[in-house]
This record gives structure tokens, sequence and C-alpha cells, in this order.
């Protein structure tokens, strides 16, 4: 159970930060209360109304698979408001409460004061680590959100099992949250995106929303401006005034996309290792990059000379070959099926020896590299 006991948030610090609008509150939640919110989800609240048993199977078709994290998100969402609720009435102040907007718009929650005022506005977005292509959403106008209350909220989730009563079940598990201002990462994402045009298209923002086109002729652009995933890449960044740059919100958010990247991998690696039946060593600290080949972990295979490497990046060139394979003779790797994949999972395969690191395969989606890596070690 959350409460005023589990963190070092006192009344008056809440009171203050609820008072001084997005910016104060934002620090708060990552400084520890998003903590204590999660632990209550994750501990009281989706032990108790989101678990299911292995054998109610989740559907497997793209678009209902989406329907299921659509409804999973919402009801995360949900019983954060719930959360948040709880802590700060825990810290027996009455005078402020969490609610929902019920129309389907930005923002989803107000907290608002003793007169029903929103002091404080919260847009949450959920994001399922097992997804190949993260497409959460933030496409709210500029006009839209208010420069001093509005906050953006990211909840990592993926799925774990629990034990309750000694029957095993299945549990939407939140592993990390974010805070963030709100105004200064919609700024980003537009700026950033109107910045990188090129000469066949031109791109706008009109009152409805980006539109592309050419020729004079403007369309509705098809949606991704605001996936959380694509904004602040590091073409976008590179394209921002310095003066945004040095938002506090712009640095988090950076960490932000390279944890869920990071996180996304680490859990597909695991399953990996269950669905292979190889034992598998994660390496500490992992951090995913798109210009770097860095290892996920190892396994052993029983019966083999040969170990599996699961590694991410990207295709390598000879140079990044030769000094990857430098690197898995030094940590003492000398005979390996290599996979390394990309962060939407296709995979490139290489065997490596004492003396090369060869490619011999790829494919696409994480299904038909486990197909290939247990046809190689026959398991």
């Amino acid at each position: 159970m959350s409460g005023k006991e589990d963190t070092d948030i006192d009344t008056p610090t809440l009171i203050h930060a609820l008072s001084s609008g997005a910016a104060i509150f934002t620090d708060l939640l990552n400084s520890g209360l998003l903590v204590e919110c999660i632990d209550q989800v994750n501990n009281t609240f989706a032990p108790r109304h989101l678990i299911k048993l292995p054998t109610e199977l989740l559907p497997t078709r793209q678009r209902n698979l989406t329907d299921t994290r659509t409804r999973i998100g919402i009801l995360l969402e949900y019983f954060f408001a719930l959360a948040l609720h709880h802590a700060i009435e825990a810290r027996e102040v009455d005078r402020f409460r969490v609610s929902f907007v019920v129309a389907n718009r930005y923002p989803d929650l107000y907290i608002r004061d003793s007169h029903g005022l929103p002091i404080i506005r919260i847009e949450i977005k959920t994001l399922d680590l097992t997804s190949e292509e993260k497409s959460a959403n933030f496409d709210a106008q500029i006009r839209d959100i208010h420069p001093h209350r509005d906050i953006l909220l990211v909840l990592l989730w993926a799925w774990d099992v629990l034990s309750i009563d000694g029957v095993m079940h299945d549990i939407p598990k939140v592993t990390k949250a974010y805070a963030f201002e709100a105004r200064p990462i919609a700024q980003a994402r537009d700026l950033g995106w109107l910045r990188l045009r090129t000469r066949q298209m031109s791109k706008a923002i009109d009152l409805a929303g980006p539109v592309v086109g050419r020729d004079g002729y403007f369309r509705e652009e098809e949606g991704n401006v605001g996936k959380l995933m694509r904004i602040l890449d590091n073409q976008s960044f590179a394209a921002l005034p310095e003066v945004l740059t040095r938002e506090p919100s712009i640095k988090l958010y950076r960490e932000f996309v390279v944890a869920a990247k990071s996180l996304g991998l680490i859990y597909r690696a695991g399953s990996i290792s269950q669905l292979t039946g190889v034992e598998f060593t994660p390496v500490d600290d992992f951090a995913h990059s798109t210009f770097q080949i860095k290892t996920l972990g190892y396994g052993d295979v029983i019966e083999s000379d040969e170990k599996l490497v699961l590694a991410t990046g990207a295709a390598m060139t000879a140079a990044m070959r030769d000094a990857y394979h430098r690197q898995l003779l030094r940590d003492g790797i000398s005979q390996a099926l290599v996979i390394v994949y990309t962060e939407k999972f296709n995979w490139f395969a290489y065997m490596m020896t004492d003396n090369s690191l060869t490619r011999v395969g790829e494919g696409k989606k994480l299904d038909t590299s486990i197909a290939y890596i247990r046809n190689h070690f026959k398991c």
C-alpha cells in the first residue's frame, strides 16, 4: 500500500508542487511520487483487477492485438489516476483531487483545486515494451497545451507472471514511468518535423494539425508526427534551436527513448531464452544504440561448444564487424552464433570463430529469428 511513509515527500512539499504548476510538479513526480504511484498500481490494483490465466490467450492478429494493448493502456491510466489521488489523500491534502476528463479528447486527467478548477492537466501514454512498433501518439496541438499546467506522462509496461495462492497468473506490470512538461515536447515535435523537409515534399501546420503536400496542394499528414518513439530522434534533435535543447524535459525525453528501446530488447531476449531453452545471461547496464553493436547477453547451449550471443544495433559494416569480433574475443567468446537485432526486431545472423565473424543469414520479425536459432542448435 502506498502512503506518505513510502517516500520523503511530505505534505507541504506536495502542496507547494501542486500549487506551482507543471514544472515543479513534474520534478516531484520524477523524484519519487511516480515510483510510489506505480508501486500501488503494480502491487495493489493490478493483482486484484488486471490478472488473467495463462490459458486465456490473447489475440494474435495485429488489429486485435492492438485493441488489447489499447484496452490495457486505458486500464493502467485509470489505476494510475486512482494511485495518484491516493498519494494526495494519504498526506491529508483535501483541497486537491484527481479527476478524469470525461470527453474523449486531450488531456486525460485534471488535478482540481477546492473550487473545481484544473490546476494541473495530465496526458498519459502507455507503451507495451513487447511491441515491435511502440506507436502511441502525442498529437495534441500547441494551441491546446497550457504552457504552465500541462504534463505528458509515459508508462512503460510488459507482461509478467504472478503466483496467487499457488496459481500462476499473467499480469501487466509497469516497469518504468516518466513525466515531462508537455509544452517543450510538443514544440520539439513540431519544429523537428517541420525542419526536416525535402524539395519534393512541403510541410506545414495549420489550425487542424500537420499537413504535407507539393505544388501548393496540401493533405492531412498520416499520423506519424506524434509517435512517441520518433519525436526527438537524432536528426530532429539536431534541428532544434539551442534554447529548446537545454530544456530539462527535452533531455529527459531523450533518456526515455533509449530506456524504452533497451527495456523492450531486454524483455524480448528473455522470451527468446524461454522459447529456445537456451540459458541466457543478460549484460549489466545494457543500453541500446543505433550507432554501435551492443551485446544483450550470452547463452550457453547444452551439448554444444558454441555460445549464443544476442546483440543489438544494425547491419554491420566491415569495420564494425571487426571491432565487435575483437570485443567478443576480449569477453572470452571464441565460437558462437551471433544474432544482431534492430530496435524493430529485424535481425542478422553471424558465425563467429577465433578468426572471423561472418554473416550467414538475416530476417524480419522475432519469430523467424527464434526458428533460426532452434534450427541451428537443434533445440
